[in-house]
């Protein structure tokens, strides 16, 4: 009997020694903001660690803005499953659009001339086509030159409706370009800026752009150029994105029916903020962006890069361009 009361007390003080370890542990966990009985942080450990996140969000912040990036470059980098743009000096956040196709483009496979600073791009499905845009701004322009120079195609602008009285005008110097162009072996392709407040203005506009091209050998798209006035007042402007999508729709779809490829231009406002994109799904885009990288995260098939581009035969600054092609 004694000898079993001696192996009890041993196992009760064993037992005793082994809770006395748990509690102490228990106390620690709890002491470091965690709820033992829950398993989750107490809330003022989820306030230190959300106060240490911001914390270190800021000074990454501080660190960008230190290193000479942007506002809107930071923004971009912080908000990814947002489209960021800047309208009406506020910064705008769209949600990104699942249904819409995503971006071909591969930014690592990007690739910049380093004399010429000219773009190009190739992977495993695509390559770039080098190009030019050029409406009147750019006079005479020597197309052997440009041939020379690396460019495959030219854009060229066929005609414009004022923003401000509506008038269709032709581009003066369509004619001589796309005579000289197709002299010297660059594909054609033509855009028509577009100022038109209805679909029957837009009607207007493509047959204009029709009957400007009959004679010439088009292979490149028709576009039509949907941008924002810098200065002046637009007569676009009171229209809805609704009413704007079925005047860039109408466009569209008659260039199609007469057998022309057909591609709307714009640039991030105008494409994100100015239209409904899922009407217009079934066009290519041309995409005006002049970061190294094109910040847009839909599909386009056609990339303004630059604004102030050099090439031999045009004086002055010039848009360049690149166009992916299927291989």
């Amino acid at each position: 009997m004694i000898k079993n009361s001696k192996k009890i007390i041993a196992l009760i003080a064993s037992l005793v020694a082994v809770i006395l370890v748990l509690v102490a542990i228990l106390v620690r966990l709890q002491l470091s903001g965690i709820n033992v009985f829950t398993t989750k942080l107490s809330k003022d450990k989820e306030n230190e660690i959300k106060t240490d996140g911001r914390e270190e969000l800021l000074e990454e912040i501080k660190e960008s803005y230190n290193d000479g990036y942007s506002t809107s470059q930071i923004l971009k980098s912080i908000f990814t499953k947002n489209v960021v743009y800047l309208s009406n000096n506020r910064y705008n956040f769209a949600e990104i659009n699942n249904n819409l196709a995503k971006s071909i483009i591969d930014n690592d496979k990007i690739s910049i001339d380093d004399k010429t600073g000219y773009y190009s791009y190739e992977d495993d499905k695509y390559e770039s086509v080098a190009g030019v845009d050029l409406s009147v701004y750019q006079g005479d322009v020597d197309f052997s030159k440009v041939k020379n120079a690396g460019f495959d195609y030219c854009m060229l602008r066929v005609g414009y409706r004022t923003y401000g009285g509506g008038m269709v005008t032709a581009d003066a110097n369509f004619e001589t370009y796309v005579s000289d162009a197709l002299k010297n072996d660059l594909d054609v392709g033509v855009y028509f800026f577009t100022s038109a407040i209805s679909t029957a203005e837009a009607k207007e506009e493509a047959q204009f752009v029709l009957d400007a091209i009959k004679p010439y050998n088009i292979t490149y798209p028709v576009v039509v150029d949907v941008e924002e006035i810098v200065s002046g007042t637009s007569r676009q402007e009171s229209l809805s994105v609704e009413e704007l999508t079925e005047i860039v729709k109408t466009f569209c779809e008659t260039i199609e029916d007469a057998g022309y490829d057909v591609m709307i231009y714009s640039n991030l406002k105008g494409f994100i903020a100015n239209v409904n994109l899922e009407e217009l799904e079934d066009y290519d885009k041309w995409f005006a962006n002049y970061d190294t990288t094109p910040y847009y995260p839909y599909k386009f098939t056609m990339w303004q890069y630059s604004q102030s581009g050099s090439v031999d035969g045009i004086d002055g600054d010039v848009d360049l361009d690149i166009y992916l092609k299927e291989k």
